[in-house]
């Protein structure tokens, strides 16, 4: 998604599938790969976090 180019089909109303916000068929594949590359660091980090933490995976936002 992020380098492969698979942000550019996501441009439109087919953004709607992965970010699931109403203004998203407005981003364009750099928006769209911007976010996927945010939400892939958060979630690692939070993988790592309950890796090294156990008490933290009972954690929810």
């Amino acid at each position: 998604m992020v380098w492969g180019g698979g942000a550019v089909w996501f441009e439109g109303w087919r953004s709607l599938a992965i970010v699931d916000w109403l203004f998203a068929y407005r981003w364009n594949s750099e928006q769209i790969a911007l976010y996927t590359l945010i939400c892939w660091v958060g979630h690692t980090v939070w993988f790592m976090v309950g890796l090294f933490v156990p008490e933290a995976r009972a954690f929810y936002w």
